[in-house]
């Protein structure tokens, strides 16, 4: 609240000091018929109620001595049933915050809009969460948009000013400029890369750190003279980037650069009375060439410094260059490789690469190395002897590919679910990256599972809490009956200390329910 300054003087040093002239407290114009009655009260009283007649005035009736003009908002265009407008609006008071990400899946797929009820507070929960706003994005209308350009706070985040893209792109802040190259790259790749290279040259270092990795949508070997000029960026983050994008193009210069510092180091040998075996030496050095294309810019952690190097250079290349130069399926090469001296430098950089692959081209080719090696580790037939964020990349494999993994773990899998059984992280993890429901024959497999482990056990299994809320999150939920029942019995001696997140996890599966029958009503 602003003061008037003599108001602000007998506030600061009191009414003995710094009394206001008479009685006269000074008012807004719009409050002078308030003058005669503050006058009666003594002093003290008419400083205070002077003071809120001029936070009262400043709250309900300040006007801004110049107010820009403002389009007209553009009308309403609502199309989101009663129900799930209600269900979003629990969603937003905290009920169950982690299946809002599934509310905004269910009204894409639904063709449906934010309701204008709940877009402030929706748009509000955006500008902290960068993987909310890009689920947010598709699902604004031009009211939304509208309402977006008025607030600086999310027109700076969410980029949608409702600008045509050029506009967007020349004048524009940096996250609409990214947001504009991107929706280029999706029509035109070629004509956004032209623009991207026109004001390469006077970006600033930030811009050019966040706007190169927009190069990902649509990458293609058109992108590979401008992405090998990047390699020698004054930026660290840019060079960074330019060498994990031409790393996803497996004909990229970079590519073959590194093929052939691996050729002599690491060869097929086919020997009589052995079989085939790989031999492998380390790199001797890492010249600037081989730190251009990113050979040891990452730490090399429990390696040593020429394993690393190893590793980065196996890395950039893509798996399917191993498999198909030496005629082999990946499981075939992933088991030549473990018995190798150097296998925790050569599996690190698989790893890598196979992940990177995966999730730039999804191909049969990609699906194929993947699923060899997070079969082969999760089984224990590879021994890693470093962390191995494999299931980051789970996510990217087809919906039907990430169902019949899980199938093939539960069948695979005869053990007790315990505390010895690393079969729970793993499916807890590939719940964590599920873009979709699992069908109901896998999650009523599942969930007896868990419930057999459950009371099987003795003990409080800790990583079964976790995956519970995971699993929650994405088990069928189109018939309510098979999850509620078949769980232990109230006497059951464990039950006491499982109660509590078994029933949070009823509550989520119950609301996932009530959250897709109320996507099932007719829109309007």
């Amino acid at each position: 609240m602003i003061l008037d300054e003599q108001l602000h003087r007998a506030a600061l040093a009191g009414l003995a000091r710094s009394a206001p002239d008479g009685q006269a407290f000074v008012l807004p114009e719009a409050a002078v018929d308030l003058q005669p009655a503050l006058a009666a009260q003594i002093q003290e009283e008419a400083l205070w109620q002077a003071i809120a007649v001029q936070d009262l005035w400043q709250r309900a009736g300040f006007t801004p001595g110049v107010v820009a003009a403002v389009d007209q908002a553009p009308p309403d265009e609502r199309n989101c049933p009663q129900a799930v407008e209600d269900v979003l609006g629990l969603l937003l008071r905290g009920l169950q915050p982690n299946l809002m990400a599934t509310w905004l899946r269910l009204a894409r797929e639904h063709g449906l809009r934010i309701p204008h009820l709940h877009l402030p507070a929706m748009l509000d929960q955006g500008t902290r969460k960068q993987e909310l706003r890009d689920a947010v994005l598709p699902l604004l209308d031009n009211r939304a948009r509208w309402l977006v350009a008025q607030n600086p706070a999310w027109r700076e985040r969410y980029g949608v000013a409702g600008k045509a893209t050029a506009d967007q792109w020349q004048h524009g802040n940096l996250a609409e400029r990214a947001l504009a190259l991107r929706t280029m790259r999706l029509a035109e790749p070629a004509a956004a890369l032209a623009a991207l290279q026109t004001d390469w040259a006077t970006e600033p270092p930030e811009n050019r750190a966040a706007l190169l990795p927009c190069l990902d949508v649509k990458l293609s070997m058109n992108d590979e003279d401008f992405l090998e000029a990047a390699l020698d960026d004054k930026r660290k983050e840019v060079r960074s980037q330019a060498q994990s994008l031409l790393a996803g193009l497996p004909d990229s210069r970079l590519v073959r650069r590194c093929i052939e510092r691996l050729a002599p180091i690491v060869s097929l040998k086919k020997k009589i009375l052995l079989g085939a075996q790989l031999e492998v030496a380390l790199p001797a050095a890492c010249d600037k060439a081989m730190a251009r294309d990113g050979v040891g810019a990452q730490p090399a952690g429990k390696l040593g410094e020429k394993a690393a190097w190893l590793r980065d250079l196996v890395a950039r290349v893509s798996p399917t260059h191993w498999s198909t130069t030496w005629n082999l399926k990946p499981s075939d090469v992933i088991a030549l490789v473990v018995k190798q001296e150097f296998n925790q430098a050569l599996l690190a950089g698989l790893i890598d690469a196979g992940m990177r692959q995966l999730q730039s081209n999804p191909d049969a080719a990609n699906v194929e190395w993947y699923c060899a090696l997070l079969h082969d580790v999760m089984f224990g037939r590879v021994k890693l002897e470093f962390p191995a964020n494999l299931m980051n990349a789970f996510g990217s494999l087809p919906q039907g590919v990430q169902q019949e993994l899980v199938e093939r773990w539960l069948r695979n899998d005869t053990a007790r679910w315990d505390a010895n059984n690393n079969l729970v992280d793993w499916i807890r993890q590939a719940a964590a990256v599920a873009n979709a429901p699992w069908p109901e024959p896998t999650s009523r497999t599942l969930l007896k599972r868990i419930q057999d482990g459950m009371q099987a056990t003795e003990q409080n299994v800790w990583r079964l809490r976790p995956a519970l809320a995971e699993l929650a999150t994405v088990l069928d939920v189109s018939g309510a009956a098979y999850f509620e029942e078949n769980w232990p019995a109230a006497d059951w001696a464990q039950w006491p200390q499982w109660r509590n997140a078994v029933d949070e996890f009823l509550a989520t599966l119950r609301f996932r329910h009530t959250m897709q029958r109320s996507f099932m009503e007719t829109t309007g």
